[in-house]
């Protein structure tokens, strides 16, 4: 865009080019008590795009504050308009409101001696006479002398003053056309919509539609430079709780418009499909939705409209941030020779795991902060606050290749936190192995290492090892159940206990692991070894009869391995 700064003293002009990221809608103040007057939404952002106004402003030529004409001039068209609909003042809810009550006006006066055959079409509430939902557009059995509201409401839901479609043109000398469409001029056959996508209802605005009519046939000669019609793709609203306005609740929620292309990949149907994403809570809508509202809990915030010819190169390819480089920037943090005491070999650039390729790995955890637990009256222990546990080592081991069973990663977590319990029996991380000043371990921060795996799990590679399923959730790190290979969950029969890995190591393995304490390079060493021995057994259709020998010798053990204590 230019905007367009004029003298109106002496006639001087300064031009600066700019790109509009955001458009604030501008309203008129229908608060002066004048007579109430019907806007389209194409005039409000017309207005928008385009402001003029009149303000004193300093002209460098006058040498003084002078009168000033400011204008914005539209250069280009942009594939996604964001228009911020402020309504943060009363001024502009009263506008907002005023636009829907006349829009209902008028099509209530269309509606005279249909009312019968209206009502009949209106949805009955579920709630039915125990509804409680102030302007309730549903039908309410039971009810008396509420047709009128009832239809009122419903008019206001079928008529909406938001549109779902808008066509702008722009033309020589920057000025902008903009007007409302009841759908895309040129939507394919793919992309027309479902009966989900409803049509939205007439809003009566003939004469007005006459006028722009009027308006083109004026401005035929006028050069058309950019034409882009455009689809309401997402409205984020703000939410109030009428239930507790005390303590002012309220929250943002999306309503979305899901394109072709993703149901093309998700159902197989090229059909788009609106859906309210509220928290965790994601439901299907139909369209009218979208545009519906309600001043009193439901006010429109952000408005994103969509170029509905996108090209489809738009959206550029996306690329993983995360590089084969944070394996290089790994930076020891111990100031005491941690770099003397490494424990793993570094992944040569032949080594890459991609796609498919094993990784074994495990994770030792300390507590931050002890389980806090009370004795209710019945003699039960009640856990008030859980424990808080962070991680302290993580170890990734090689699962293929000259060098299989060899660690990658073998990181201990540096952490500024107390710790109450290194649970060293069970970690194997002593006193002063988290701290930079006295740690000769590999330390560094739970970031640099987080990239890591997170390289590995964009990268496709399988993880290895066991009880994963908790590690990762202490890590925070999501993996999809396909790259994931639980050896607590291979070997396990259905409604039996499941086995620890020093049980399975013992049994299948014939070693003797955890003897004295716990090390994460055996511990994911263990596990690759046992997967190994599983994929064997699945071969030759000896898994069952397998599992069924360790289960009857844990019983028979007690699920202890013979010679070791604990």
């Amino acid at each position: 865009m230019k905007s367009v700064n004029k003298c109106l003293k002496c006639g001087r002009e300064v031009v600066k080019e700019s790109s509009l990221l955001l458009c604030n809608l501008i309203y008129p103040d229908l608060t002066s008590g004048k007579n109430k007057k019907e806007y389209n939404f194409s005039d409000i952002l017309l207005q928008s795009l385009c402001p003029e106004q009149t303000t004193p402003a300093w002209c460098d030529d006058c040498s003084r504050y002078q009168p000033t004409h400011q204008s914005r001039c539209i250069q280009a068209l942009p594939n996604i308009l964001v228009n911020n609909c402020g309504m943060e003042s009363q001024k502009d809810k009263t506008f907002w409101q005023t636009q829907m009550d006349l829009l209902v006006q008028k099509a209530q006066q269309n509606m005279v001696g249909n009312e019968d055959q209206t009502n009949s079409n209106i949805k009955q509430c579920r709630y039915g006479a125990n509804c409680t939902r102030a302007g309730c557009r549903f039908r309410h059995a039971g009810k008396a002398g509420e047709t009128k509201a009832i239809t009122s409401s419903h008019l206001y839901y079928t008529h909406s003053w938001l549109p779902l479609h808008i066509k702008i043109d722009l033309m020589e000398k920057g000025s902008v056309r903009i007007k409302k469409i009841e759908a895309p001029l040129n939507i394919s056959s793919k992309t027309k919509s479902t009966g989900n996508e409803n049509k939205p209802a007439t809003d009566g605005n003939d004469k007005e539609e006459a006028e722009t009519s009027d308006k083109e046939s004026e401005e035929k000669n006028v050069k058309v430079i950019q034409s882009v019609t455009y689809d309401l793709c997402s409205v984020v609203c703000h939410i109030h709780d009428q239930a507790s306005i005390k303590e002012m609740k309220s929250h943002l929620v999306a309503l979305v418009k899901a394109g072709p292309g993703y149901h093309s990949r998700s159902v197989g149907s090229p059909v788009s499909q609106w859906y309210i994403f509220n928290d965790f809570s994601i439901m299907p809508i139909v369209a009218q939705e979208a545009v519906w509202f309600n001043l009193e809990w439901k006010i429109p915030c952000v408005l994103y409209w969509i170029r509905s010819d996108l090209p489809s190169d738009f959206i550029p390819p996306i690329h993983n941030p995360i590089s084969l480089d944070v394996f290089g920037d790994d930076k020891c943090l111990a100031r005491n020779g941690g770099r003397k005491m490494i424990t793993f070999t570094p992944l040569a650039a032949e080594e890459i795991p991609g796609e498919g390729d094993i990784v074994a790995m495990d994770a030792e955890f300390v507590t931050l902060n002890q389980e806090e637990a009370e004795l209710r009256s019945d003699g039960k222990m009640s856990t008030i606050k859980p424990s808080h546990m962070s991680v302290a080592r993580i170890t990734c081991i090689r699962g293929q290749g000259p060098m299989e069973g060899t660690p990658f990663i073998d990181d201990y977590i540096s952490t500024q936190e107390q710790v109450v319990d290194y649970k060293t029996k069970f970690s194997g991380i002593k006193p002063g192995d988290l701290d930079a000043n006295f740690s000769s371990k590999h330390l560094t921060t739970l970031k640099s290492t987080y990239q890591k795996l997170r390289f590995l799990v964009d990268n496709g590679v399988k993880f290895v090892g066991h009880g994963l399923k908790n590690d990762f959730r202490v890590i925070n790190l999501v993996v999809p159940a396909e790259q994931v290979i639980d050896t607590v969950l291979l070997f396990h029969l259905p409604h039996h206990r499941m086995v620890s890995l020093r049980f399975l190591a013992w049994h299948f393995l014939g070693v003797k692991i955890q003897s004295v304490t716990h090390d994460s390079i055996e511990d994911a060493r263990a596990a690759l070894q046992l997967y190994q021995e599983y994929s064997r057994l699945e071969a030759d259709g000896k898994v069952t009869a397998a599992l069924k020998e360790l289960y009857e010798a844990g019983k028979k053990l007690q699920w202890r391995v013979p010679g070791c204590s604990g």
